[in-house]
């Protein structure tokens, strides 16, 4: 619930992980939050707001899209949250147990970085938020940013876990797709 409210379209095809970024950081409760002029005076993030901030250019070229590792660097280097980025090099009951784990955390969101061939949709590799989980139904909520293309889908937590099995090309170092964890940094 809390992040459907904060749910961002992706601008173009290649910013699917900022469009997966703003949301996340619109539905955490952080501090120093963008007065994008869209909405002033309401702190609010935007896809604009990030490609215009100077930190994020410094490790994002906009004309591109991001591998999992830039979109990682960017939200812990750019912004006052804690990241966890998980490749998909684990099985898939460690991949079901931190799904789920961080599902039911009350601050912690998940980016899923994943291969669209592999879900039977058009495309290649995606970024997109999850948003909830069905013990019942062993499924996830997709919060998909390219909702002109798709909308939230459930799908099985097994057909996820195969959906990042696959490396990204794009990545230099040849990674596989995985998961960003994302929350508040801790006050203690």
């Amino acid at each position: 619930q809390q992040m459907a409210q904060h749910l961002t379209t992706q601008e173009s095809e290649s910013l699917c992980g900022i469009a997966s970024a703003v949301t996340v950081l619109n539905s955490l409760p952080i501090p120093s939050i963008p007065i994008d002029p869209k909405y002033k005076p309401y702190p609010y993030f935007t896809q604009d707001s990030l490609l215009n901030d100077t930190c994020v250019l410094k490790i994002h070229n906009p004309n591109f899209g991001s591998t999992r590792s830039q979109l990682a660097q960017i939200l812990a280097t750019c912004f006052q949250v804690q990241v966890q980025n998980i490749s998909a090099t684990l099985n898939f009951d460690h991949f079901k147990n931190i799904l789920v784990h961080a599902l039911s955390t009350q601050n912690i969101r998940v980016i899923v970085n994943f291969y669209r061939k592999d879900l039977e949709e058009s495309g290649a590799g995606h970024f997109s938020p999850v948003a909830a989980y069905d013990q019942i139904s062993e499924t996830v909520l997709v919060l998909d940013v390219a909702r002109y293309k798709y909308p939230p889908l459930w799908i099985t937590i097994h057909d996820l876990w195969s959906a990042i099995l696959r490396r990204d090309p794009a990545d230099p170092s040849d990674q596989r797709r995985g998961l960003l964890l994302i929350s508040p940094l801790s006050t203690s």
